[in-house]
C-alpha cells in the first residue's frame, strides 16, 4: 500500500516574517528603532536647515560688503573733491601771480601726501601738460582732451585711480586744468568671507 504523504501546508507570508530572526528582533525592539529613525530624520532636517542658513548668511554678508564698499567709495570721492578744490585755490592764486616755480613746489608738496599719485597742470587751449610731478609728462599731450572742456570739477575713475579734474579759472579765461590722480581704496578693511561648503 502506498502511503500518501500529505503535503505540508505552506506557510503564509506573515508566518515567514515571524520566523525571520531579524524581523523578530525588530518587532521586539520597536520603540528604540522608532526613536533612532526619528533621530535620523531630525538630524537630516537640521543639517539641511543649517546649510540653507549658511548660504543666506553668505548672501547677506556679500550684500553688506557691497553696500559699504559703495559708501566708502562715495566718502573717498567727496574727500578727494574737497581736498582738490582747496588745492586748486592755492594753485589759482599762484597762477594769477604768474609764479610757476611756487606752483611746482605746491605740486611736489601735495604729491607727498598719502594716496596722491600724480598732479599735473594742463593748458586747456593746446591740451599740453605744462607742469607735472612726473617730469616725463611735461610737454606731452593730455590723453583725454574732452575732460579739459569742463567748467566745473569732474571726478572719473581708472582701474586703480581716481582722477579729479578741476578747471583753474582766471578773471575772464581758463588758466589751466588741474588733474590730480589719487590712489583708489585708501581705506583698508577686512573683507575676508568664507563661502559655505556644499
Amino acid at each position: 500500500m502506498e502511503t500518501q504523504t500529505e503535503p505540508k501546508p505552506q506557510k503564509s507570508f506573515f508566518q515567514k516574517l515571524k520566523e525571520d530572526k531579524t524581523l523578530a528582533f525588530l518587532n521586539k525592539h520597536k520603540l528604540p528603532f522608532a526613536l533612532l529613525l526619528a533621530l535620523l530624520v531630525v538630524f537630516i532636517f537640521f543639517t539641511i536647515k543649517t546649510k540653507n542658513l549658511t548660504k543666506e548668511h553668505f548672501v547677506k554678508q556679500q550684500k553688506l560688503i557691497e553696500h559699504y564698499d559703495l559708501a566708502i567709495d562715495s566718502l573717498q570721492i567727496s574727500n578727494v573733491e574737497l581736498a582738490v578744490k582747496a588745492f586748486s585755490w592755492a594753485v589759482r592764486s599762484e597762477l594769477l601771480r604768474d609764479n610757476i616755480e611756487q606752483v611746482n613746489q605746491i605740486f611736489v608738496s601735495f604729491v607727498q601726501e598719502p594716496g596722491i599719485v600724480n598732479v599735473k597742470l594742463v593748458n586747456p587751449g593746446t591740451a599740453i601738460v605744462t607742469l607735472s610731478t612726473n617730469k616725463k609728462e611735461e610737454g606731452s599731450p593730455f590723453e583725454n582732451v574732452s575732460l579739459l572742456q569742463a567748467d566745473e570739477q569732474i571726478v572719473t575713475f581708472t582701474d586703480n585711480h581716481i582722477l579729479a579734474i578741476t578747471p583753474i579759472m582766471g578773471m575772464n579765461v581758463k588758466l589751466g586744468v588741474l588733474v590730480v590722480e589719487v590712489q583708489k581704496g585708501l581705506i583698508k578693511y577686512n573683507t575676508e568671507t568664507v563661502e559655505p561648503q556644499e
